[in-house]
Parts: C-alpha cells; structure tokens; sequence
C-alpha cells in the first residue's frame, strides 16, 4: 500500500515509518522522505499520463484523430471561429445541439464537431432553370 492506502504495482514495499504530520514538519526525516518521495512518484505519474494522453489516438465520431486534446477548443474560441457569442454556444451544449468534452468541469470543443455542426446547418441554394 502506498502512503494514500492504495495498492501499489511493485513486489514489494517497505514501510519506513507511519505519516504524522504535526503542523511544522514531520517528526522524523524519514517521514519527511517518504512524503517527498511518494510526492514525486506522484508527480511522475501524473506526467507520463498527461504525456500519454497528448499522443495517444482518440476515436471520435468512429473517426481516428491523432492528439485531439491539443486541439480542443475552449468555448470562447468556438464562438470566435463560428463569428458568434459565448452565449450562443454554451445555449447550443445546453440543447446539446453540438457535441462536447467535458474535461472535469471545463467544457471543450473538437474543430470536427465544430465543423460537423456548420455542415449539417448548411443550406444549399436553389439553382431554377430560366424559363426561355
């Protein structure tokens, strides 16, 4: 188990001491060191996850898009490339009348789906045949 209680992937784990934190430091340099290293093991993983996520390949709409999280848009720039208001666009996820990520509390946009959404709004002109 690691410092959070959690099981951990290795053999084996030595437990050098218990956590007690008094408010100043912790009682022995051994707490301290297994705090700063649990710290930066932690630190490590969050990377190589934030790393593998901006190079994995994302399925989106059954097509493959190569490092779509370095392109999702942020909804003031959806509404700067549509030429409209946030509020339009946040009223459009509010209907779900465009396709979103969520990304914890935050409310992104693909280009595709910005894209798919201008196309299916799409009216093509009427071509009449002149009378003659």
């Amino acid at each position: 188990m690691d410092a959070w209680g959690r099981a951990e992937v290795d053999l084996a784990v030595l437990v050098i001491a218990t956590w007690a934190y008094l408010g100043s430091g912790y009682q022995s340099t051994g707490e301290a060191w297994l705090a700063a290293s649990a710290a930066a093991r932690a630190r490590e993983a969050r990377r190589i996850a934030r790393e593998e996520l901006r190079t994995m390949t994302v399925t989106l709409n059954g097509r493959s898009k190569a490092g779509v999280l370095d392109r999702l848009l942020t909804v003031e720039e959806a509404a700067e490339r549509l030429g409209t208001s946030t509020r339009f666009v946040r009223r459009l996820i509010f209907e779900r009348r465009i396709a979103f990520v969520r990304v914890g509390r935050h409310v992104r946009i693909t280009p595709v789906d910005l894209d798919a959404f201008v196309d299916a709004g799409r009216v093509d002109a009427i071509h009449r045949a002149e009378a003659g």
